[in-house]
C-alpha cells in the first residue's frame, strides 16, 4: 500500500510539474503575446501575465529611450528599462531616436511593466517593450549601440542578456561605440 501511495505521489507530482511546464510554454507560445527569444526557463517563469499591458500602439519616439504609446484607453510615456540612451545635445541623439523609430514602426506591442497600474501616471514608466513578434526592443537598441544597459529598474537580466548585448556592440563597434 505505501508503494502504491508513495507511487500515485510521484505521479502526481510529475503531472503537476507538466502542467506548470505547460503553462510556461503555453504562455510563451500564444499569438499575439510576446515571447523573448532565447529565454531561459528561468526568465520565462519570472515574466508573469499580469506583468504585461498590451497590446499596444507607439504613437511618437520622444528620444531614444523614451515612447509615448496607447494601450488602449491608457496612454502614457514609457522609458526603456535598464537602457540610457543619448540625451538632447548628446552625440548620437537623433540617431538613437532614428533606431528606435525603426525597431518600433507601427506595429502593435506589449509592455512588461513592474506596476502596470502606472501607465499613464505623469512620470515615465519603465518597461520592456516588445513586438508581437518576440523582438526584445530594449536589448536590440542596446545590440545596435545606441543605448547603454544601465541596470536601474526592476529586474529581468538574470540570463545577462543586456550586458551581453552592449558587449556585443563595443566588440562590433557599432553605434555610439563606433570611432
Amino acid at each position: 500500500m505505501e508503494r502504491v501511495t508513495s507511487l500515485a505521489l510521484i505521479v502526481l507530482v510529475a503531472l503537476l510539474a507538466g502542467v506548470f511546464a505547460g503553462r510556461i510554454a503555453l504562455r510563451a507560445w500564444t499569438p499575439g503575446v510576446p515571447f523573448v527569444r532565447e529565454a531561459s526557463a528561468v526568465e520565462l517563469q519570472r515574466v508573469h501575465a499580469a506583468d504585461f499591458v498590451g497590446p499596444c500602439l507607439v504613437e511618437f519616439v520622444v528620444d531614444g529611450d523614451t515612447l509615448a504609446v496607447r494601450c488602449g484607453e491608457r496612454a502614457g510615456h514609457v522609458e526603456l528599462a535598464d537602457s540610457d540612451a543619448p540625451e538632447r545635445g548628446e552625440r548620437g541623439f537623433v540617431e538613437a531616436g532614428q533606431a528606435l523609430r525603426g525597431l518600433t514602426g507601427e506595429g502593435e506591442f506589449w509592455l512588461a511593466v513592474e506596476t502596470p497600474a502606472a501607465l499613464g501616471a505623469t512620470s515615465s514608466t519603465p518597461a520592456h517593450v516588445y513586438g508581437a513578434d518576440g523582438l526584445d526592443v530594449n536589448a536590440e537598441m542596446i545590440r545596435g549601440g545606441w543605448s547603454l544597459y544601465a541596470p536601474r529598474s526592476f529586474a529581468r537580466d538574470d540570463s545577462g542578456a543586456l550586458a551581453r548585448a552592449e558587449i556585443d556592440a563595443r566588440v562590433r563597434r557599432t553605434g555610439l561605440w563606433a570611432p
